[in-house]
């Protein structure tokens, strides 16, 4: 299946599947963890003739996270899970088969940087910076709960394409900044509970385009501030239940930027939040909560 293709379809495996996924034993394949951490130390492309699967890489990301790596070690530890995922993902390709790949923690910093292509990663709770910074294709990822902060920043860049970010209980600022430059195309971007400074913002530049930035309780400063800039597209901007200052503050859509609509705490708001949630819940099997429509003003 074409990834244009794979953007679109409906994840009929994510029906029923907690996002927060069980722990499980984390040596259950210690043997596989051995071989890809070999790979790793290796610094060469050993880890491309192993037969590893979702669980391994899951597993890895567990035990790499409680080695407190630093720095370089922890950036160049996070590129090769990204590495990883790109090369399960193709190989799974080729059989026709999707790559969905749980995470219930991340302690990792730099997870997934610059992976290539993806298909579904579901993230249960999140405290590595620069996750899956500058990935560049897939479908959706999804973060239950984000502390870390610089989650998918500049995500689905220089011509990526990327169906949706979700986050869910955002803590950690600049979630998914920069995300869809440069070309990049990305369906949607969504906060949920945000706390975080500076969600999307600088999203949709320099002819970028993402089809709508979505929040539902939004505390969080500076929601889409300078967003779709120099040339970019954002179909819609809509927040509801939203106390933070400076929502799409001034800049937004700048410089011979395109914003459709910027919609907030209004009942137009609430409708177009319910529409765009209905959606993206059809399309990937999500459950994210639609909001309580405000009732129409009477005319005095």
């Amino acid at each position: 299946m074409t990834l244009a293709a794979q953007v679109n379809f409906g994840l009929e495996e994510l029906a029923g599947i907690d996002c927060g996924v069980k722990r499980k034993e984390l040596y259950n394949e210690q043997s596989m963890i051995e071989k890809l951490m070999n790979a790793y130390y290796k610094k060469d492309e050993s880890h491309l003739k192993l037969n590893y699967n979702e669980q391994n890489i899951a597993d890895l990301v567990e035990y790499a996270g409680m080695q407190e790596y630093d720095g370089d070690d922890s950036k160049r530890c996070g590129i090769y899970v990204g590495e990883l995922i790109t090369n399960l993902t193709e190989k799974n390709e080729k059989h026709g088969k999707q790559t969905i790949i749980d995470i219930p923690e991340n302690r990792l910093d730099w997870l997934g940087s610059e992976c290539k292509k993806f298909d579904v990663v579901r993230i249960g709770v999140n405290y590595g910076d620069h996750v899956f910074e500058y990935a560049n294709k897939g479908n959706l990822l999804y973060v239950e709960d984000c502390e870390g902060s610089w989650f998918a920043e500049g995500f689905g860049n220089d011509g990526g394409k990327v169906g949706a970010i979700v986050g869910i209980k955002v803590g950690g600022s600049w979630f998914a900044e920069f995300a869809g430059n440069l070309g990049g195309k990305i369906g949607a971007i969504v906060g949920v509970n945000v706390k975080g400074g500076w969600f999307a913002a600088n999203a949709g530049n320099d002819g970028g385009k993402v089809g709508n930035v979505i929040g539902n309780n939004v505390s969080g400063n500076l929601f889409t501030q300078y967003a779709s800039s120099y040339g970019g597209n954002i179909g819609n901007v809509v927040g509801v239940n939203v106390s933070g200052d400076g929502f799409a503050d001034i800049g937004a859509g700048c410089n011979i930027g395109k914003i459709g609509k910027i919609l907030v705490n209004s009942r137009n708001a609430d409708i177009e939040y319910n529409r765009i949630v209905e959606r993206l819940n059809n399309e990937y099997n999500l459950n994210l909560k639609k909001v309580k429509v405000r009732k129409e003003r009477s005319a005095s």
